[in-house]
């Protein structure tokens, strides 16, 4: 969500309007004569969990249970 506010209202109710974002998590476009000229919005750290970070990054394309009857060159030493 996005809200308009002049810069005379934003430099009169600066602490405010940035807790109220915070809550909110909404972005703030600051506008000077009708002009956009500024946007503010909140740095919220989300922790994602790392259990589940790399799902579906990866897929089994053949059977991972047979043996590939490869060589490998760290059993020939």
């Amino acid at each position: 969500m996005t809200t308009q506010i002049a810069i005379s209202q934003f430099k009169s109710h600066c602490l405010e309007i940035i807790d109220k974002m915070q809550i909110s998590q909404e972005i703030i476009i600051i506008t000077k004569r009708g002009k956009p000229i500024a946007r503010i919005e909140s740095i919220s750290k989300v922790n994602k969990p790392l259990f589940g970070l790399l799902r579906n990054k990866a897929s089994i394309i053949n059977d991972i249970i047979e043996s590939t009857d490869e060589k490998w060159s760290a059993l020939d030493e």
